[in-house]
């Protein structure tokens, strides 16, 4: 009698482990940010291979960084670098400032 195992994930497995492993890319970009660290390198956000990991998840490191600045990771960021006296700043100037801290420039 001949068993035959198919030890490869299905798709359905590999859709949800790359689902997964993006999730734990943005959260560590995040709270990379979260902590002062405004622009993580690939192997400070994912270890060594890292590069790869985000290239096949996102496209580029910008791209991480364009996905990690939600509305609360902005918060964060911005009260880091502001020391808490956020003030009257909206989400969307809270927004702008993280995208200049970021990306050097601010946006429209």
């Amino acid at each position: 009698m001949d068993v035959t195992l198919d030890l490869k994930p299905s798709n359905a497995e590999r859709v949800r482990l790359g689902a997964e492993k993006k999730a734990r890319l943005l959260k560590s970009c995040r709270d990379l940010m979260a902590a002062g660290s405004f622009r993580p390198t690939s192997s400070e956000i994912a270890g060594k291979g890292g590069e790869h990991d985000i290239v096949n998840r996102f496209g580029s490191i910008s791209i991480l960084y364009e996905e990690a600045l939600d509305d609360s990771a902005v918060v964060r960021i911005t009260a880091k670098v502001m020391n808490g006296g956020m003030g009257e700043l909206t989400v969307r100037q809270m927004h702008r400032i993280a995208r200049a801290v970021v990306f050097g420039r601010l946006s429209t």
